[in-house]
């Protein structure tokens, strides 16, 4: 497992650990049953940040292979890392798959979840975007594009692994 520094925003590798996969709905439900009342943008990049630390915390060196927490592509948009699938579940939906996505019951997951929550959900929406506008994997994927131009640029995992996995500090 590991440990977020809620400080720097990086985390401390304890031990590696296997999860299961999950679906970005129930990642999205899980965010939801902290805070009911969260914004759309925050529910994406809260589910960004799990999405982008889970690729590097499980990142195997050697093999050059990672994990998933769930199997989506983040694209590039205006506002910053967006699940499609999500966001359409959000405006043509209500939310629907994601409220009627089965809970998390993994103890290692639900743990996770709550570093996440704890180093992140203290963020606006709007706080949250401008973080993911600083990084990596984001920028690379709107390179060239004005800053208003619309885009579907999916966000790289190597960008993604190139952006934490240097904030991973392992005590290994």
């Amino acid at each position: 497992m590991f440990k977020f520094d809620k400080d720097t925003t990086s985390c401390v590798l304890l031990e590696k650990g296997g999860f299961n996969m999950f679906t970005i709905f129930q990642v999205a439900k899980w965010f939801f049953n902290k805070e009911n009342d969260i914004s759309p943008k925050k529910l994406q990049k809260l589910c960004w940040y799990a999405y982008s630390w889970y690729i590097a915390l499980t990142y195997d060196v050697e093999e050059k292979s990672n994990d998933y927490l769930f199997n989506e592509n983040a694209e590039a948009w205006v506002h910053g890392p967006v699940f499609r699938v999500l966001f359409t579940d959000y405006k043509y939906h209500e939310y629907e798959r994601t409220m009627t996505a089965d809970d998390i019951t993994n103890v290692d997951t639900i743990d996770f979840l709550n570093d996440i929550y704890e180093v992140y959900g203290k963020f606006s929406g709007f706080e949250l975007e401008s973080l993911t506008h600083q990084e990596r994997p984001w920028l690379e994927a709107r390179r060239g594009l004005d800053i208003l131009e619309a885009s579907n640029n999916i966000i790289s995992k190597e960008d993604i692994i190139n952006e934490y996995l240097p904030r991973l500090k392992s005590n290994l």
